[in-house]
C-alpha cells in the first residue's frame, strides 16, 4: 500500500508521450523527497527503504525547488497546473495569498452542521 502511496503519477495528468521521461523523473525525485521526511521506524513499518545518502541529496534539491516556488508563486501554481491540476483550486489561493472568503476555524461538528445546512 505505502508503494501505491508513494507512486506520485496517479495525481499526473494524461502526460504526452514526448513528457514521459520528465514525469518520470519528477515522481523519482517527489518519491524520494516524501520518503527522506519519513522516521525510520515509518520506512522499516511500510517496508519503504532508501539510503541515507539518498536523503541526503535529495533534500537541497527540494529546498531549492520550493525556494523557486515561493519566489515566484504564480509560477508555482503554473508548475502545480501541469503536475497536480486537481490540488490548484486549494493550494493557489493559499499561494497566491488569496483571503478566505469566509475567514476563522471552525471545529469538524461546525463543519457537518454547515454542510447539513446546505444540503
Amino acid at each position: 500500500m505505502m508503494d501505491h502511496l508513494l507512486n506520485a503519477k496517479v495525481m499526473f495528468p494524461p502526460t504526452p508521450r514526448v513528457l514521459a521521461p520528465a514525469a518520470w523523473v519528477v515522481n523519482q525525485a517527489m518519491r524520494r523527497a516524501t520518503i527522506a521526511t519519513m522516521p525510520h521506524w515509518m520506512r522499516r513499518l511500510a517496508g519503504v527503504r532508501q539510503p541515507r545518502v539518498v536523503d541526503a541529496l535529495i533534500t537541497p534539491v527540494m529546498r531549492i525547488a520550493f525556494r523557486l516556488g515561493q519566489a515566484n508563486p504564480e509560477r508555482a501554481v503554473r508548475m502545480l497546473e501541469l503536475l497536480s491540476p486537481s490540488t490548484v483550486p486549494i493550494v493557489a489561493p493559499v499561494l497566491l495569498e488569496i483571503p478566505a472568503r469566509r475567514p476563522g476555524t471552525v471545529t469538524p461538528a461546525q463543519a457537518r452542521e454547515r454542510v447539513a445546512a446546505v444540503l
